[in-house]
């Protein structure tokens, strides 16, 4: 998983519902190295395809069936256990990235996907939240924590999955 920061969309369009393409095609970024510009023909035609364009895309497994990825496993409790244990940070890549669904004062549930993750200083390298983290998309965890809260609940809830690339059937 080898990406460049410059190439991964950190914002929706103007005007659209489209956080969960945005994240689809960040994903698909980072995990095939092939770019989809925002501005393209195909990124116009998943925003049709998914509802995007209307509020909602509520047909986003189009989208991910399309560029070759899926969900796999969902978490009402993300895998954080395993990103504060002692392993190496090599081995946090088997989990990423991760589609995240948070509670945003802008725009209600949004979608970004974690891309990174350095124990050292417990931040996380989060696409598709440009006003929340650094110019490079990093966030203290701490501060990410707050956008899982469930405020009748006052405390933490996760809905988040993991995305991976379709096995091809031979």
């Amino acid at each position: 998983m080898k990406y460049e920061w410059k190439n991964i969309i950190n914002q929706n369009s103007s005007n659209r519902a489209d956080c969960q393409v945005v994240t689809a095609i960040n994903a698909y970024y980072v995990l095939t190295g092939n770019i989809i510009k925002q501005n393209s023909d195909i990124y116009e035609e998943f925003c049709s395809k998914s509802g995007a364009r209307h509020g909602a895309a509520i047909n986003i497994d189009k989208v991910y069936k399309e560029l070759g990825l899926k969900r796999t496993v969902k978490h009402y409790g993300i895998p954080w256990d395993v990103f504060n244990s002692k392993i190496k940070k090599s081995e946090y890549r088997e989990f990423l990235p991760i589609e995240a669904l948070v509670w945003y004062k802008r725009s209600g549930y949004h979608s970004v996907l974690i891309i990174d993750y350095e124990p050292r200083t417990q931040s996380i390298r989060v696409a598709g939240f440009r006003w929340e983290t650094t110019s490079d998309g990093w966030i203290y965890w701490e501060d990410l924590q707050h956008f899982f809260k469930d405020k009748r609940e006052k405390k933490l809830v996760w809905n988040t999955q993991q995305i991976e690339l379709r096995k091809k059937k031979h």
